[in-house]
């Protein structure tokens, strides 16, 4: 099992952060340290290693917040009941609930370990807190309470891609004291963020009419926006590229020649145009990724 790390600093967070630009909550506290854990959260047989490390950090009792529809709370109270799991219900607006079940053991954390992580991967809200309860229901929002010495919060990423800790507990204060805490088995890899003031690349023009088939298309985007080795040419991947701190994301992003490629590859074409306007809608906030992309045909 690995984990790449990654303390959010610079621009991306400041000692009185407004995460609300960044994250799908109100964050109340002073956070001391963000940490992204990019890893594999679907594999249930790797996600044993979260047990153990919240058993490592005598994290018990844990509570774990979910923000869904109630076809889901139906599960999700089955399952309680079944693992003799307490938890409370509030009702939200849109027909939605929030959830907080108290887990007393890394048993009772497995039997929901799956719930929280296919909720994560769908971009509802899944998330838990250490020794106290963090989350609140306030002003038709839920509030993430971060505001004690050692309060810590594990929230699922966007699209399931990794856990963000928002935490002041001096244990996670530096790479070398996190990676100390976590279970043996694990490999560990450190990324760093750009630094708040470094220059962007102002304009990346990339001729989309160049690509004849889906994988040159995924080739020119590799070498346009400096996508990590090791990338792998499908949607999924050119979405963990994109998304991932080491490739180029352009002030503006103009793709020329647009109508050619929806012309010769429409599927892929498609493709391409929802996955940038989701970065665009989950990304485009957060200072340092913000990208105007333009959809250019022939003559733009």
């Amino acid at each position: 099992m690995k984990i790449e790390i990654g303390y959010i600093t610079g621009k991306y967070s400041s000692r009185q952060p407004d995460y609300n630009e960044i994250f799908p909550f109100k964050l109340k506290g002073n956070v001391e340290h963000a940490i992204s854990l990019q890893c594999n959260l679907v594999d249930v047989e790797e996600s044993r290693w979260m047990n153990e490390w919240l058993q490592r950090l005598n994290a018990f009792p844990v509570y774990l917040c979910i923000k869904t529809y109630q076809d889901w709370i139906d599960d999700f109270q089955e399952t309680c009941e079944a693992a003799q799991i307490s938890f409370t219900l509030t009702r939200i607006p849109k027909g939605r609930t929030m959830a907080v079940a108290t887990l007393t053991s890394a048993t009772q954390l497995q039997a929901l370990w799956e719930t929280a992580v296919s909720l994560g991967t769908m971009n509802d809200f899944a998330a838990w807190s250490l020794h106290e309860k963090a989350f609140t229901w306030h002003n038709g929002k839920l509030n993430v309470h971060v505001e004690q010495p050692e309060s810590t919060v594990f929230w699922i990423d966007y699209d399931g891609q990794g856990i963000v800790v928002l935490s002041n507990d001096t244990r996670f204060s530096t790479y070398d004291k996190l990676i100390a805490t976590l279970p043996s088995n694990i490999m560990t890899e450190r990324f760093e963020y750009a630094e708040e003031g470094e220059e962007r690349t102002k304009k990346i023009v990339i001729d989309v009419s160049a690509a004849q088939t889906p994988v040159d298309l995924h080739t020119l985007f590799q070498k346009k926006l400096s996508f990590p080795p090791g990338y792998a040419p499908d949607w999924q991947g050119f979405w963990d590229a994109l998304t991932s701190l080491e490739a180029d994301i352009p002030e503006t992003l103009v793709l020329k020649r647009w109508n050619s490629l929806a012309a010769s590859l429409p599927s892929e074409a498609e493709k391409l145009k929802q996955t940038l306007q989701d970065f665009q809608r989950y990304y485009g906030k957060i200072d340092g990724l913000q990208c105007n992309i333009f959809f250019r045909d022939e003559k733009g």
